[in-house]
């Protein structure tokens, strides 16, 4: 195990180009709001009302990083302590940052969803979900409301934590957690199964996070990592290109026709699942190239996710002059703002302040290595 960060060709380029196809998404998902209305014919929900599938594709992604960035390491207690560090440090200080920057954004503002108390912004800094017996799979928002993802993102990295403590057979072991949660818990509380992450089992704590179906995503994600790691790899470069492209049109036509439209597995987890299973198999055999703007998006996609949602809380602290701060000029404006935004925050807290943060703890908690 090394603390080094990934190589570039460690990291897969054709991952960081949907890490930024994904955040693109969520982006105009959350822009779409500026261009709609009678004024523009409802353009933003025409052309982005599906963005928020960009979840669904994280979280597919996710499974398959955590199993392909860990293939190399041996197992075991240390081994489970320093990804979860590793892991706490990439998420939590820029999420910290966030929020703060969110709360001093919305301070003014007196309408109750962006009201907080140091109980609640404790909880929420903690990932805590807001609002168990609100609507699934989100269970309420945090005040930097993109962060009730970042619930299932540790929830996950803790069960795969846990999975890492054993040195021999972890997929079993991430297999058998996935199947406790998702199936044993629900069988046994409720006395049914769901797949729709959509529909709740109505707990009123953390076993509505631990429960959702919308967590097929992870599993799915982690199972394409395993098959990566395997020596299975179809060669057929015309036959791989035909499966991308049936995967890609699939897509496609779920997320314009609305069909089955959500998050979870029996909506857009699924054909998320499957683009990036053939995409994986087609770059197996044949390494796939993005465009460098694409990967760069990708590298920052993280600080995107959360800071693009900062300068789309600008028109609710002067809702006097709707004539500037909405219409085709601010969804522009607003967009790239949130990619400058999420540039710094790569730059200045991914690369520097959860860098530091890491190595801090590792070194701190005796976990880091020569």
């Amino acid at each position: 195990m090394t603390d080094a960060p990934p190589s570039r060709a460690d990291q897969l380029a054709y991952i960081q180009g949907l890490r930024g196809i994904a955040a693109a998404a969520v982006v105009l998902y959350h822009a779409r709001v500026f261009i709609d209305g009678g004024r523009y014919l409802d353009l933003g929900t025409r052309l982005f009302g599906a963005g928020s599938a960009g979840v669904d594709l994280f979280f597919v992604i996710s499974g398959l990083i955590m199993v392909h960035t860990t293939r190399q390491v041996a197992g075991g207690p240390r081994d489970a302590a320093a990804f979860a560090v590793r892991r706490f440090a990439r998420i939590w200080p820029v999420y910290v940052v966030g929020f703060v920057a969110m709360r001093l954004l919305t301070s003014s503002l007196t309408n109750p969803a962006f009201a907080t108390t140091w109980g609640k912004t404790v909880s929420q800094l903690a990932f805590v979900p807001q609002g168990p017996h609100d609507a699934a799979p989100f269970f309420g928002y945090p005040l930097l409301h993109v962060g009730w993802t970042l619930v299932y993102e540790v929830f996950f990295y803790a069960l795969f934590a846990i999975a890492l403590v054993a040195r021999r057979g972890r997929a079993l072991v991430l297999v058998a957690l996935f199947a406790t949660c998702l199936v044993a818990l629900p069988l046994v509380f409720q006395g049914r199964v769901t797949f729709d992450a959509l529909e709740s089992y109505g707990f009123g704590d953390y076993r509505c996070i631990a429960t959702s179906p919308i967590l097929w995503d992870f599993l799915f994600g982690a199972a394409i990592g395993w098959l990566r790691g395997t020596r299975f790899t179809p060669r057929d470069r015309g036959l791989l290109a035909c499966a991308v492209a049936l995967a890609a049109g699939l897509v496609m036509w779920q997320l314009l026709s609305g069909v089955r439209a959500g998050h979870g597995p029996t909506r857009w987890g699924v054909p998320m699942a499957l683009l990036v299973l053939t995409l994986t198999l087609y770059d197996k055999a044949h390494p796939i190239r993005m465009p460098r703007w694409l990967t760069w998006l990708g590298d920052i996609s993280f600080s995107l996710y959360l800071f693009h949602i900062l300068p789309q809380m600008v028109p609710r602290l002067f809702p006097d002059h709707p004539e500037v701060m909405s219409g085709g000029g601010f969804f522009v404006a607003s967009i790239v703002v949130g990619v400058v935004l999420g540039y710094l925050g790569h730059r200045f807290l991914e690369r520097g302040l959860s860098e530091w943060f890491k190595r801090r703890l590792l070194g701190w908690l005796r976990l880091a290595r020569p």
